[in-house]
């Protein structure tokens, strides 16, 4: 599900969503289709929250006798994930239903018909959550329903676990995660190792910004099935020495608290938590100009948006906040400052539990003749 370190968007939201729920006494249940990190299962224990397993999952089918047998049927359910019959199948059973969009989706062939289906299926859904605008419209366009329907909220981050450090401790996390002593300047995308994330191009904006003589060094945290393809384009570019593949159980809070510069280059997001993140550790972001990520800095305050097509846009992005501290420190302000007032994760739950209460009193007051 994630490592202890990960601590994503949505699993620390449903703690703080299971606390407000149930201080107000109402009942909370979180189902998974695989085991919790023991620290994940205490947090929401401690929480209030009930945790269930639906057990043997491995295609629609086991999903839907999974779903169907997870015990007396709920006032509401909220799917993040998962196939589209079974909710249809809850709300026909009596239960307020709401689904989250998270991913921006691909795009792919016969996508008019497919769009019918969607909405055929997920016509008797209550309520939709987007977590950014961009899925918001997106939600609209491919589910067919009207924007009443649609509700964006965005993901937060723990703002609690990331978070700047003071400058004795940064420069020990800076020597201890990366052997780095001197005044290099981190830039540190901490992301899946996969096509879709696009550690490649940061790795070949180093050996420009190298020769121009730029004290750049560059961290990528994650793993995934790019790994060796990845480790093998920095040794062919001849950077080994100012690439760090930190491919392990990483504590990424840490390791941007240790870093000067955020990235986040993807060619698809629905909202970035991993650019929240940075940005809540008080770095500059540099990020793409695709999908919800447009939404996550201000651009030329808190961040930079890039687009990959078009050559030299990364270096160009990097090179004067490496170049200027002062702009670094006056963008990480201000990204920090963004964070905290838009990102907070507190504040996604409360908005989500706020709207499961506005949708329970929807549907239980009466239809005006």
């Amino acid at each position: 599900m994630m490592d202890p370190n990960k601590r994503g968007p949505v699993e620390l939201q449903l703690a703080e969503m299971a606390r407000l729920w149930t201080a107000d006494g109402g009942e909370f249940v979180c189902y998974f289709i695989a085991t919790p990190p023991a620290w994940y299962r205490t947090t929401l224990e401690e929480a209030g929250a009930e945790i269930g397993l639906l057990e043997g999952v491995t295609d629609q089918a086991s999903w839907n006798r999974a779903v169907a047998g997870a015990g007396e049927r709920p006032a509401l359910a909220h799917f993040h994930f998962g196939w589209h019959d079974t909710a249809a199948e809850l709300v026909r059973g009596g239960a307020v239903v709401i689904r989250t969009e998270h991913s921006e989706r691909k795009r792919q062939p016969g996508e008019p018909l497919r769009r019918l289906v969607r909405h055929h299926r997920q016509r008797p859904l209550h309520s939709f959550i987007a977590v950014s605008d961009y899925l918001a419209a997106q939600t609209r366009r491919d589910y067919l329903v009207s924007a009443d329907r649609v509700r964006r909220i965005h993901n937060g981050a723990d703002l609690d676990h990331f978070r700047p450090r003071p400058e004795a401790e940064r420069r020990e996390l800076r020597q201890r995660l990366l052997g780095i002593s001197d005044d290099r300047v981190v830039i540190t995308q901490a992301a899946f190792l996969d096509a879709r994330k696009r550690q490649d191009l940061l790795i070949r904006a180093m050996p420009e910004l190298l020769a121009a003589g730029r004290p750049a060094h560059l961290v990528l945290a994650g793993g995934g099935d790019r790994e060796e393809a990845l480790r093998g384009l920095i040794t062919e570019l001849g950077v080994a020495d100012r690439v760090s593949l930190l491919s392990g159980d990483n504590d990424v809070a840490a390791l941007y608290a240790a870093s000067d510069i955020g990235a986040l280059l993807t060619d698809r997001e629905g909202l970035g938590g991993s650019a929240i993140e940075a940005m809540a550790c008080g770095l500059p972001l540099v990020t793409s100009d695709r999908g919800g990520l447009r939404e996550v800095p201000e651009v030329g305050v808190s961040g930079v948006l890039v687009d990959h097509d078009v050559p030299g846009q990364v270096v160009g992005a990097l090179a004067p906040l490496i170049d200027d501290e002062g702009l670094r420190r006056r963008m990480g302000a201000a990204a920090l400052l963004r964070a905290r007032t838009y990102f907070d994760q507190r504040r996604a739950a409360q908005q989500t539990v706020e709207r499961y209460r506005e949708i329970l009193g929807e549907v239980a007051r009466p239809a005006r003749d």
